[in-house]
Protein backbone atom coordinates (compact mmCIF):
# COMPACT_ATOMS: atom_id res chain seq x y z
CA UNK A 1 0.00 0.00 0.00
CA UNK A 2 0.96 3.79 -0.19
CA UNK A 3 1.73 5.66 2.73
CA UNK A 4 2.94 9.35 2.16
CA UNK A 5 4.02 8.40 -1.83
CA UNK A 6 6.05 4.93 -0.14
CA UNK A 7 5.28 1.67 -0.95
CA UNK A 8 4.74 -0.02 2.83
CA UNK A 9 3.41 -2.70 4.08
CA UNK A 10 0.40 -3.33 6.61
CA UNK A 11 0.00 -5.56 9.21
CA UNK A 12 -2.99 -5.77 11.63
CA UNK A 13 -4.48 -8.08 14.27
CA UNK A 14 -7.60 -8.37 16.03
CA UNK A 15 -7.14 -4.57 17.38
CA UNK A 16 -3.95 -3.28 15.59
CA UNK A 17 -2.34 -1.70 12.79
CA UNK A 18 1.49 -1.25 12.20
CA UNK A 19 3.06 0.01 8.90
CA UNK A 20 6.74 -1.42 7.98
CA UNK A 21 8.88 0.14 5.33
CA UNK A 22 11.53 -2.33 3.57
CA UNK A 23 13.75 0.40 3.36
CA UNK A 24 15.76 0.73 6.33
CA UNK A 25 13.47 -2.34 7.71
CA UNK A 26 11.77 0.63 9.63
CA UNK A 27 8.13 0.30 11.35
CA UNK A 28 6.81 3.67 10.60
CA UNK A 29 3.90 3.25 13.44
CA UNK A 30 1.77 0.63 15.36
CA UNK A 31 -1.94 1.56 16.88
CA UNK A 32 -3.93 0.10 18.63
CA UNK A 33 -7.76 0.60 17.84
CA UNK A 34 -7.03 4.44 16.12
CA UNK A 35 -4.63 5.19 19.12
CA UNK A 36 -1.19 6.09 18.15
CA UNK A 37 1.65 3.66 20.60
CA UNK A 38 4.88 4.25 18.23
CA UNK A 39 4.72 7.92 16.90
CA UNK A 40 5.34 9.01 13.28
CA UNK A 41 5.05 12.47 12.19
CA UNK A 42 1.84 13.81 10.06
CA UNK A 43 4.37 15.30 7.43
CA UNK A 44 7.20 13.62 7.27
CA UNK A 45 10.13 14.22 4.79
CA UNK A 46 11.38 11.07 2.98
CA UNK A 47 14.40 13.41 1.52
CA UNK A 48 16.00 12.62 4.63
CA UNK A 49 14.78 9.08 6.16
CA UNK A 50 17.32 9.57 8.83
CA UNK A 51 16.04 13.22 10.14
CA UNK A 52 12.37 11.58 10.50
CA UNK A 53 11.77 11.64 14.38
CA UNK A 54 9.62 8.88 14.42
CA UNK A 55 8.90 4.96 14.34
CA UNK A 56 11.49 2.55 15.51
CA UNK A 57 14.79 3.07 13.29
CA UNK A 58 17.07 -0.08 13.99
CA UNK A 59 20.42 -0.19 15.09
CA UNK A 60 23.02 -2.39 13.49
CA UNK A 61 25.55 -3.34 13.61
CA UNK A 62 26.82 -0.49 16.34
CA UNK A 63 24.84 1.40 18.38
CA UNK A 64 24.84 5.36 18.23
CA UNK A 65 28.53 7.44 18.09
CA UNK A 66 31.80 5.84 17.14
CA UNK A 67 35.18 7.69 17.46
CA UNK A 68 38.82 6.83 17.54
CA UNK A 69 41.25 10.03 18.45
CA UNK A 70 38.02 12.05 18.90
CA UNK A 71 37.05 11.92 15.57
CA UNK A 72 33.09 10.91 15.76
CA UNK A 73 31.95 8.47 13.15
CA UNK A 74 35.04 5.94 13.10
CA UNK A 75 36.42 2.71 14.72
CA UNK A 76 39.32 0.40 14.56
CA UNK A 77 38.98 -3.47 14.12
CA UNK A 78 41.21 -6.01 15.74
CA UNK A 79 43.77 -5.32 13.32
CA UNK A 80 43.77 -1.79 13.97
CA UNK A 81 42.12 -0.91 10.81
CA UNK A 82 40.44 2.80 10.45
CA UNK A 83 36.97 2.21 9.12
CA UNK A 84 33.77 4.45 8.75
CA UNK A 85 30.55 4.05 10.39
CA UNK A 86 27.75 6.05 9.94
CA UNK A 87 25.72 7.27 13.48
CA UNK A 88 23.99 3.77 14.66
CA UNK A 89 24.90 1.89 12.02
CA UNK A 90 24.52 1.21 8.21
CA UNK A 91 21.22 -0.63 8.95
CA UNK A 92 18.98 2.01 8.99
CA UNK A 93 20.19 2.77 5.34
CA UNK A 94 19.56 -0.40 4.04
CA UNK A 95 16.92 -1.88 1.95
CA UNK A 96 15.42 -5.16 3.19
CA UNK A 97 13.84 -8.15 1.36
CA UNK A 98 10.57 -8.48 3.07
CA UNK A 99 8.41 -11.41 3.73
CA UNK A 100 4.73 -11.29 5.48
CA UNK A 101 1.40 -12.59 6.65
CA UNK A 102 -1.26 -10.38 7.80
CA UNK A 103 -0.25 -10.06 11.20
CA UNK A 104 3.68 -10.51 11.04
CA UNK A 105 7.23 -9.99 8.44
CA UNK A 106 10.35 -10.82 8.34
CA UNK A 107 12.75 -8.18 7.03
CA UNK A 108 16.36 -9.93 6.09
CA UNK A 109 19.38 -8.00 5.29
CA UNK A 110 22.42 -9.59 3.89
CA UNK A 111 26.15 -8.28 3.46
CA UNK A 112 27.19 -6.69 0.32
CA UNK A 113 29.90 -4.56 -1.59
CA UNK A 114 27.97 -1.16 0.28
CA UNK A 115 28.27 -2.90 3.97
CA UNK A 116 31.57 -4.02 3.60
CA UNK A 117 33.04 -0.31 2.82
CA UNK A 118 31.98 0.27 6.73
CA UNK A 119 32.12 -3.62 7.78
CA UNK A 120 34.59 -6.09 6.30
CA UNK A 121 32.31 -9.41 7.63
CA UNK A 122 29.91 -11.71 5.91
CA UNK A 123 26.52 -11.99 7.82
CA UNK A 124 22.74 -12.40 8.06
CA UNK A 125 20.59 -9.81 10.12
CA UNK A 126 16.34 -10.11 10.24
CA UNK A 127 14.30 -7.84 11.78
CA UNK A 128 11.26 -9.89 13.20
CA UNK A 129 7.63 -8.27 14.03
CA UNK A 130 4.29 -9.89 14.97
CA UNK A 131 1.00 -8.39 16.05
CA UNK A 132 -1.28 -10.08 18.49
CA UNK A 133 -4.36 -8.36 20.17
CA UNK A 134 -2.14 -5.42 21.94
CA UNK A 135 1.11 -6.96 21.80
CA UNK A 136 3.99 -6.15 19.57
CA UNK A 137 6.43 -8.34 19.68
CA UNK A 138 10.05 -7.24 17.57
CA UNK A 139 13.16 -9.80 17.51
CA UNK A 140 16.39 -8.91 16.30
CA UNK A 141 18.65 -12.06 14.77
CA UNK A 142 22.28 -12.41 13.70
CA UNK A 143 24.00 -14.88 11.60
CA UNK A 144 27.89 -15.29 10.87
CA UNK A 145 27.81 -16.14 7.66
CA UNK A 146 31.39 -15.92 7.40
CA UNK A 147 34.59 -17.65 8.93
CA UNK A 148 35.62 -14.81 11.23
CA UNK A 149 34.58 -13.59 14.36
CA UNK A 150 31.79 -11.06 13.78
CA UNK A 151 31.48 -8.30 16.11
CA UNK A 152 27.84 -6.58 16.77
CA UNK A 153 25.73 -5.10 19.09
CA UNK A 154 22.13 -3.89 17.97
CA UNK A 155 19.34 -2.24 19.42
CA UNK A 156 15.61 -0.42 19.11
CA UNK A 157 14.81 3.24 18.71
CA UNK A 158 11.43 3.13 19.95
CA UNK A 159 9.45 6.75 19.25
CA UNK A 160 6.54 6.35 22.16
CA UNK A 161 3.59 8.66 21.10
CA UNK A 162 3.64 11.41 23.97
CA UNK A 163 2.66 14.86 23.65
CA UNK A 164 5.00 17.50 24.55
CA UNK A 165 2.28 18.74 26.90
CA UNK A 166 1.40 15.86 28.50
CA UNK A 167 5.10 15.05 29.28
CA UNK A 168 5.32 16.06 32.91
CA UNK A 169 2.26 13.73 33.82
CA UNK A 170 4.22 10.58 32.10
CA UNK A 171 7.15 8.35 33.92
CA UNK A 172 8.92 5.33 33.60
CA UNK A 173 10.10 2.50 35.48
CA UNK A 174 13.39 0.12 35.14
CA UNK A 175 15.14 -2.31 36.80
CA UNK A 176 18.65 -0.79 36.42
CA UNK A 177 21.08 0.36 39.89
CA UNK A 178 23.28 2.09 37.61
CA UNK A 179 22.95 5.63 34.75
CA UNK A 180 25.93 6.17 32.62
CA UNK A 181 26.27 8.48 29.75
CA UNK A 182 28.97 9.20 26.74
CA UNK A 183 32.18 11.29 27.09
CA UNK A 184 33.03 13.29 24.43
CA UNK A 185 35.96 10.89 23.69
CA UNK A 186 33.40 7.88 23.48
CA UNK A 187 34.24 6.69 26.74
CA UNK A 188 31.41 5.67 29.51
CA UNK A 189 30.97 7.51 32.87
CA UNK A 190 28.56 7.15 35.41
CA UNK A 191 26.16 9.44 36.44
CA UNK A 192 24.75 10.23 39.74
CA UNK A 193 21.58 7.97 40.38
CA UNK A 194 18.47 9.31 40.10
CA UNK A 195 14.94 8.86 41.95
CA UNK A 196 13.03 6.26 40.52
CA UNK A 197 10.80 6.27 38.86
CA UNK A 198 11.93 8.33 36.71
CA UNK A 199 9.62 11.70 35.15
CA UNK A 200 9.86 12.07 31.51
CA UNK A 201 10.03 16.04 32.46
CA UNK A 202 13.18 15.61 33.90
CA UNK A 203 15.70 16.99 31.53
CA UNK A 204 18.74 14.91 32.48
CA UNK A 205 17.30 12.05 31.24
CA UNK A 206 18.08 12.94 28.04
CA UNK A 207 20.89 10.53 26.50
CA UNK A 208 21.02 8.67 29.48
CA UNK A 209 21.81 4.73 29.78
CA UNK A 210 19.83 2.77 32.27
CA UNK A 211 22.29 0.07 32.55
CA UNK A 212 20.04 -2.99 33.36
CA UNK A 213 20.09 -5.23 36.71
CA UNK A 214 16.73 -7.42 37.21
CA UNK A 215 14.30 -9.28 34.97
CA UNK A 216 10.83 -6.89 35.23
CA UNK A 217 10.02 -5.13 32.35
CA UNK A 218 10.22 -0.63 31.50
CA UNK A 219 7.01 0.82 32.42
CA UNK A 220 5.80 3.50 30.60
CA UNK A 221 3.05 5.07 32.58
CA UNK A 222 0.62 8.16 32.55
CA UNK A 223 0.59 8.83 36.51
CA UNK A 224 -3.52 10.90 35.86
CA UNK A 225 -4.74 8.02 33.79
CA UNK A 226 -2.82 4.96 34.70
CA UNK A 227 -2.43 4.12 30.75
CA UNK A 228 1.18 2.06 30.51
CA UNK A 229 2.91 0.16 28.57
CA UNK A 230 5.27 -2.94 29.38
CA UNK A 231 8.78 -3.85 27.15
CA UNK A 232 9.51 -7.34 28.10
CA UNK A 233 12.95 -7.99 27.72
CA UNK A 234 14.02 -11.53 29.46
CA UNK A 235 12.72 -14.26 27.40
CA UNK A 236 14.25 -17.88 27.33
CA UNK A 237 16.78 -18.09 24.29
CA UNK A 238 16.90 -14.33 24.09
CA UNK A 239 20.72 -12.40 24.42
CA UNK A 240 20.13 -10.25 27.46
CA UNK A 241 20.15 -6.59 26.90
CA UNK A 242 22.65 -4.07 28.02
CA UNK A 243 20.39 -1.08 28.68
CA UNK A 244 17.46 0.81 27.77
CA UNK A 245 18.35 4.55 27.01
CA UNK A 246 15.78 7.53 27.28
CA UNK A 247 15.80 10.41 24.87
CA UNK A 248 13.78 13.05 23.45
CA UNK A 249 14.95 15.27 20.72
CA UNK A 250 13.64 18.57 22.80
CA UNK A 251 10.96 20.04 24.52
CA UNK A 252 8.40 20.38 21.99
CA UNK A 253 9.01 16.81 20.25
CA UNK A 254 5.67 15.08 20.49
CA UNK A 255 7.26 11.57 21.19
CA UNK A 256 9.47 10.29 24.10
CA UNK A 257 12.38 7.29 23.26
CA UNK A 258 12.88 4.38 24.98
CA UNK A 259 15.66 2.53 23.54
CA UNK A 260 16.88 -1.24 24.42
CA UNK A 261 20.20 -1.78 23.25
CA UNK A 262 22.26 -5.13 23.36
CA UNK A 263 25.48 -2.82 23.75
CA UNK A 264 26.75 0.90 24.95
CA UNK A 265 28.38 3.48 22.16
CA UNK A 266 31.73 2.26 21.02
CA UNK A 267 31.65 -0.72 22.85
CA UNK A 268 33.95 -2.41 19.69
CA UNK A 269 36.96 -0.28 21.65
CA UNK A 270 35.89 -0.34 25.35
CA UNK A 271 33.95 -3.72 25.31
CA UNK A 272 30.98 -2.81 27.24
CA UNK A 273 28.54 -4.86 25.60
CA UNK A 274 30.24 -5.87 22.84
CA UNK A 275 29.37 -9.29 21.04
CA UNK A 276 31.28 -12.10 19.33
CA UNK A 277 29.46 -14.29 17.39
CA UNK A 278 31.20 -17.55 16.16
CA UNK A 279 31.05 -18.63 12.22
CA UNK A 280 27.70 -20.34 11.42
CA UNK A 281 26.32 -19.15 14.81
CA UNK A 282 23.03 -17.43 15.18
CA UNK A 283 21.92 -15.17 18.19
CA UNK A 284 18.68 -13.21 18.79
CA UNK A 285 17.56 -10.52 21.01
CA UNK A 286 13.81 -10.92 22.03
CA UNK A 287 11.44 -7.70 23.03
CA UNK A 288 7.70 -7.75 23.51
CA UNK A 289 5.37 -4.05 23.82
CA UNK A 290 2.88 -5.01 25.93
CA UNK A 291 -0.07 -2.18 25.61
CA UNK A 292 -3.05 -3.82 27.01
CA UNK A 293 -3.13 -0.76 29.44
CA UNK A 294 -2.61 1.76 27.00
Amino acid sequence: MLYQNQEVTELRSETGRALIDPQGGRLLFWEIDGRRIIHWPENADWSQPNKIRGGNPILFPFIARHMVDGRIGFWKDSAGTLREMPMHGFGRDSLYELSHTENACILTLGDSEKTRIFYPYTFRFQISYSLLGKTLAATLETTNTGDQILPYYTGHHFYFAIPHGERADWEFAVDSVQQARQEADGSIIPQTSSPKPFLLSDPSLVDSFHLLSGQGPVLLRQRPTGRSLAIHLNHPGSLPWKCVTSWTQSDESDFYCLEPWLGLPNAIHHGQGLLKLAPGQTEKAVCLLDASLW
